[in-house]
Parts: structure tokens; sequence; C-alpha cells
């Protein structure tokens, strides 16, 4: 081989080791991170391809620095950095926690830490007995390898479905069939019953919602929203076969049903809880947070501060997300055009309830251009859900839960409840309320509010089961996790606001709804018809016991348990507890 050959090969295998810290930081990270969220994230693919441009400047910029004086122990600790935050990431992954009302932050388990001391003492032992030369031609071999895996990750990227093609721009179906009325189906994340019921009250208006009945000891059936949607839009509580499956089916119950009934099925909600191609259309909250506000990638602040955590060791996960988080608002500065007013970019700050918020107005606006006959429309309103930072009035605090967790919990709560009565008059408007069917229910209760009638905190005990430690792990917050907010308006109900104790459940909403518009669920279900009740005697549902279902939140569905749920001075009590042998 010649000189010149003999140099070119030198210069290539230093320059693949080079790169090989750079993939693994700037390319590999970004894309496993938007691989792994690409719902959540909007199908963005400019999020992580930003991280990926500048990983390209710092390799011109180390690619500079070696054609100086640079000792080699500073060479090796360069090349070994990509060794470590890769193996860190694999054998000691980030521990974060994003539950409801609590901060969005990292225990920096212990056990963490000691397994990436481990690692690094692993790698400073390989550095101080392997000479640069061989690092770096095992580096390059390294390089080689990750470029192959990373373009086989590249090309199985998620890719947006046809139905985000939808947008809030066109806005929801503007022909439905003219014999049906229109159906309004409102998910109020997290919506307590005794705390949506107070807000009612505190209007002192009750002629407001003419028409409907609140079920005041209605239940949800599970506890975490995946499940709850899957119980309610079927109607069916998981009995065998795969869980995963059976939630992934939410669509093929009431969607399904009314599509087939001659139904226009419009869909706004989170794409990993909603998105179906059920739907004639689907957008997110967050599309319309984009079109009101003409941004363009809202998701730069809190990916920024995911990828950072990701990079940083464990024992610095909360100061990465910070760090991550100052980055994004640069990064966002650069690109998004200035707002007139704050706009919550990341899970901490409150994005979901304000955008949530943005939705409702945008629907409120914008019903007048949609069909006034034969068109469901179910929104997913991640409100009152923490964390809390709205006031009563839906303005932005970010100082709010300095109130105390359940004031803070109940302004939430008053301004969803705000939002949906501006929505009702604004259907009177427009001369559609009397004919429409609305159904305004949460998917479970807080659970880190307690109960509206003054238990909470250090009363919220004993603990519940010692497999689940989710909402403090406490019993009452899962007895006021079960109590679900559930009120209905069937069509031409002209009857005075009414609040009944029927034991109602959110399995009812499927075969209700259905009852409601003369037809019959298409698929066997475990819920009842709540029309007799809305109109009469509620004797029908008083033949089965109320069930709640528990599992950790995390993980698989082992141990399930089954409350029996009865009512009591205002509250759900779990009577019994049984486990239910896991299929």
């Amino acid at each position: 081989m010649s000189i010149n050959a003999n140099r070119i090969v030198r210069i290539s295998t230093a320059f693949l080791a080079l790169l090989f810290p750079i993939l693994v930081l700037f390319v590999f990270f970004p894309l496993e991170l938007y691989a792994k969220n690409a719902k959540e994230l909007g199908y963005d693919i400019w999020l992580p391809t930003i991280f990926i441009y500048g990983g390209a400047f710092i390799l011109i910029f180390v690619s500079t620095l070696t054609l100086f004086g640079i000792r080699d122990f500073v060479k090796k600790a360069y090349l070994l950095l990509g060794a470590f935050v890769l193996l860190a990431d694999v054998f000691a992954p980030v521990q974060l926690s994003r539950l409801d009302g609590a901060s969005f932050a990292s225990p920096e388990p212990i056990s963490i830490t000691a397994v990436e001391v481990a690692i690094l003492v692993a790698l400073l032992a390989v550095g101080a007995v392997t000479t640069l030369g061989t690092l770096v031609r095992v580096f390059a071999i390294l390089s080689i390898a990750l470029i192959a895996g990373l373009a086989t990750v590249a090309a199985g990227l998620p890719v947006p479905p046809a139905e985000t093609e939808n947008s809030p721009k066109s806005g929801l179906s503007i022909n439905g069939r003219s014999d049906l009325p229109n159906i309004y189906h409102f998910h109020l994340d997290e919506m307590q019953s005794d705390f949506a019921l107070a807000a009612i009250e505190e209007m002192n208006d009750r002629s407001i919602f003419r028409g409907f009945t609140f079920m005041r000891r209605n239940i949800s059936n599970y506890p975490y929203t995946l499940s709850s949607v899957a119980s309610y839009l079927t109607g069916t509580i998981f009995r065998s076969g795969s869980f995963p499956a059976w939630r992934a089916a939410f669509d093929q119950g009431l969607l399904k049903d009314l599509r087939t009934d001659g139904y226009a099925v419009d869909v706004v909600g989170l794409p990993e809880i909603l998105q179906t191609n059920v739907a004639d259309v689907f957008f997110t909250p967050e599309q319309i947070t984009k079109y009101q506000y003409s941004l363009k990638h809202p998701q730069i602040v809190e990916f920024s501060g995911l990828l950072f955590a990701k990079l940083f060791p464990n024992f610095l996960t909360n100061e990465a997300l910070g760090w991550g988080h100052s980055a994004g608002e640069r990064i966002s500065a650069v690109f998004e055009r200035k707002a007139e007013s704050y706009i919550p970019k990341t899970v901490e700050q409150g994005v979901h309830p304000f955008q949530a918020v943005v939705g409702m107005k945008y629907l409120i606006a914008n019903e007048q251009r949609f069909a006034a006959r034969g068109r469901y429309t179910l929104f997913q309103a991640i409100l009152p859900h923490g964390p809390y930072v709205l006031d009563a009035n839906c303005m932005v605090d970010p100082e709010r839960a300095a109130v105390g967790v359940q004031a803070a919990y109940r302004s939430q709560a008053s301004c969803a409840m705000k939002l949906v009565v501006e929505f009702l008059q604004e259907l009177k408007r427009l001369d559609r309320y009397d004919d429409a069917i609305i159904v305004i229910q949460s998917d479970h209760g807080s659970g880190w509010a307690g109960f509206l009638n003054g238990l909470g905190g250090s009363e919220m005990s004993p603990p519940y089961h010692s497999g689940i430690t989710a909402f403090g792990g406490t019993t009452a917050a899962f007895e006021s996790r079960s109590m679900a907010t559930l009120m209905i308006k069937p069509s031409q109900s002209d009857s005075d606001f009414a609040v009944s104790d029927g034991e109602s459940q959110l399995i009812d909403v499927y075969p209700t709804i259905m009852d409601a518009i003369g037809h019959q669920p298409n698929r066997p279900h475990d819920g009842l018809s709540l029309l007799p009740c809305l109109t009469g005697s509620c004797e029908s549902i008083r033949v089965r016991p109320q069930k709640f279902f528990v599992y950790p939140h995390d993980g698989g569905i082992s141990p399930l348990l089954a409350n029996t749920v009865v009512f009591t001075a205002g509250h759900a009590v779990f009577t019994q507890t049984e486990t239910i042998p896991v299929p």
C-alpha cells in the first residue's frame, strides 16, 4: 500500500473514531427519543433534526481541535464519553415520573447511580490499559456499525398516518345526515364528580344545564386514561386475552357503530390515546394551539429537556431537565414568532391544560362552521388534569400550585366547567342545543385532591396495596379516583337540571348514547343504558355492583384488584377488594 493510501486510511479511521461520540449524543439519542414518542411529539421530525445539525457543527469543531497538540488522555476521554453515555442509557436508563398533579422529575435512585459508576470505572480501566491507536481503531469500527444501525432506524421512523392530514384550519365535518341529532361528547380528564357538581352549584343558575342529569354516584371502572377510554367507548371490562390489544380496540365500539350508522365521526384528543382510522376527522389540541398561535415546533422545549435528561448522569437528571428546557427555550426563540402572552411549553409548565383551553375556545368559535346534524364530536380536554396552573377563569398562573393541591385543582375544575358552559351557550345561540345529545364525562377522579368534603392529606390512609403506589398509594386516593363525572342531556330533553343518585358506571356511556339515537350497540358489552334513569326510574341499574379495577400504573396488569364501591357521606368507599387472576 502506498504512503498516500496509508495516510488516507489513518485519517479516515481517525475521523470515524471522532464521529462515534457525535453519533451517540446528537444522532442516536434524538432519533431514539423521537421514534419512541412520535405520536406525542406530533410527528415533528424537525425536533431530532435540529440536534443532528448541531452535532455536525460540533464535529467540525472537534475535528479542527485535533489539528492542534491535544494530549492523548483528552482524546481517550472524548472517545470513552460516547461509550459511557450509550452504556448508561442501556443499563441505567433515566428514571422519570409524570403522574397527574405530581411534578415531572426524577427520584434519582442511588441504584441507578451505582450502575453508572460501575460502567465509568470499567471504561476508565479499559482506557488505562489500551493505547490510543487501538481505541481509535475500535471506535472507528463501532462508528461504522452504528451508522449501519442508524440507517435502519431512520428507515423505520414513524410517519404520520393519513388521518393526521386533517387540520384545525379545515375544521370538523361540515356534512352529516340530516335525520340524526348532533352528539357532543366531552372527556374532561380527571374531573372528579364532587368538584364538578360544586362548580355547577357555584354558578347559581341551573337553567344553564337545562335537560341534563348529573349522575353523582357514577364511577369510573379504571384509574388510568388508556384503560378508561377503552372501557367507556366499548362498554366493556377486560376479562381475558391481551390487555394491550383490548385497550387498542377502543374504537371498535361506540365510534365504529356511529360511523356505521351514518354519523360523521370527529375526534379531537391526544394521539397516543384517541388517534384512529375510524374517525372521519382527527386532530389534536396541540395542532389547534399551533394553528391559533402560528407555532411551528411547540414541543422543542419538552424534547430538549428529555434529551438532556437522557444524556446526563442519573444524579444530574433534574438539573439536566432544567438545562434542556433552557436550551429549548433559546432554540424556540430563534425559530418561533414571539407570542403576545405566556404559552406553556412543557408538561410541568402545564402545556396540556393550556392546550385544552385553547381547544375548547376553538370549538366555541368555530361550531357554526360545522355540520348542524349528523355529527359526533369527541373532544378530550386534559383539564382539570394536572399540573394545576390555571385559575378559575382559565388564566395561566405558574405559581397556582402554591395555594395547595386541592384549592389549585378546584380552580382548574371550575375553569373546565366554565368552558363547557360557554360551549353550551354557543349551541343555544345557534339553535342547536335542544336537538343535541350532550355527554360530559371524565375518565376518572383526581386521586391527588382528596374529597371535596375535606378528607385528604394525612387522612388519606392507610396504604391501598403494597404493589400499588400511584397517587401516594393510599386507599382514599383510589376511592376518590373512582369518582368520575358523568352528566347527560338526551335530545329534546326540556326538564330542569337534575342530580341523580343512580349508581351508574362509565361502561354505561356506550349503550346510553346508542339508545339515545334509537339504535342498539353492535357488539357485546357490560354496560346498561341510562336513558330510563335520565327520564324516570333508576331501578334498572341497581342490579349490579359498581366495580373499580386497579393495577400498577407502570408495567403489567398484575396485581389486578377489583374493588366494590359504595357511596357514603357523599364520596366513594371501597367495601371489598379482591385480587383477580391475571389471564
